[in-house]
Parts: structure tokens; sequence; C-alpha cells
């Protein structure tokens, strides 16, 4: 996006394509099977959605890379949904991935924008209703409730990085509740550095 100076969804495409080429030392079973899709020529449009048609279910690979839309869009929430919903789409296009990209992405743009936790939560809510899914795993999250986690489950990861945040006070103690809960740890630790990172900053982040 910075080297574009600007989004540009053909791009970051291409970029997935080349690091898929080149043999990553980990890549999720979904962003495998829709990175070989495009691979072969289709529109990055359509890769993520073929491969629901192969078995491509409900996974958290476009979850863990989602911040970089709410950071960047942040002055402009209403591309937010847009954007998040066609750079998961490139990999994981299932409805519940989107929907769970596009609420980590705004509240990533709403911390980063200096609204505080509870703030931020409230906001969320409104938009997407305390029965959504979404407000599901908010208030569970705030109530300190966690559900056993299904690994690389994308809306289980949300929920334990929502929960590693909203109970920690420091972006250090936010990490280590997210690793400690197990199972799929890096991702559930990335989408949690997303939300601490935006609402403490760089600053409070631990050199070490």
């Amino acid at each position: 996006i910075l080297e574009n100076s600007g989004y540009t969804p053909e791009d970051i495409a291409q970029r997935l394509l080349l690091w898929y080429e080149a043999k990553p030392k980990d890549i999720g079973g979904t962003t495998m099977l829709s990175l070989s899709i495009l691979a072969e020529g289709v529109s990055w449009r359509e890769s993520g959605r073929l491969a629901i048609g192969l078995g491509a279910g409900p996974t958290n690979g476009s979850l863990m890379r989602t911040a970089p839309v709410g950071l960047y869009f942040r002055n402009a929430p209403d591309l937010i949904d847009k954007v998040a919903e066609e750079i998961s789409s490139i990999t994981h296009a299932d409805e519940d991935c989107i929907l769970a990209c596009q609420a980590a992405s705004q509240l990533v743009a709403l911390l980063a924008s200096g609204k505080s936790k509870e703030r931020a939560m409230r906001i969320i809510l409104g938009q997407y209703g305390p029965s959504s899914k979404i407000g599901i795993e908010l208030r569970n999250a705030r109530s300190g409730y966690v559900r056993p986690t299904r690994f690389g489950h994308v809306f289980d990861t949300l929920g334990t990085a929502l929960y590693s945040f909203l109970q920690a006070r420091t972006f250090e103690e936010a990490v280590v509740k997210s690793v400690n809960a197990g199972w799929d740890t890096d991702t559930q630790a990335t989408v949690t550095v997303a939300f601490a990172g935006a609402h403490w900053g760089v600053k409070n982040i631990p050199a070490r």
C-alpha cells in the first residue's frame, strides 16, 4: 500500500502469489489452496471463492494480515469494510472470514485514532449489534469468557485476541495472554498485537 501510494488489490494479490511461489516455511491450507488457484491465472476476485467450492472453510489466514487496512484507512472508515472484504477474499472468501476482517480492521482504526478500549467496543457493538457474531465475541471477551478454541477457526482466533487485549493492562501482557491460551498461537498473537499496538502505540512495546 505504501509503495503504491494507495490501495491496489491486484498488486496485493500479486505479492501474495510471489510469496507463495517462494515456498514459505509456514502457509495455511486455505491460503495455499486459494493461491494455487490464483497461480493458474484465475482472477483475484475469484480465487478465494473457488477455494470454498473445494472445501476451504472459515479459517484465520486473512484475519492475521488485516491490520494494515485499519491503520491506512483510519481516517476513511467508510472504505474499511470494502477494502477488508477485497483483501480477505483473495484467499478467504467465506462470509465469516470477511466479517471478522472487517470488524478487526474497524477496531484497529478506532484504536489507532485514539479511541479508548471501551469507546471502541461501544462503537463496534453499535455497528454490528450485540447479538451478531461479532457482538457475541466482544461481549464474551469483555466478560472474561473465551470458549474452547478450534484450531485455526476465524472467530475463535478473533475471540481469543479480543479477550487477550481487553483483559490486559499492557502490550506485553496482551501478547503473553494470547500465546499462553495455546492452540494457534502465532496467528492469535498476530491479531492481538494488531489491537494492542494500535492502542498502546510503538513507544509501549518493550524493546527486548
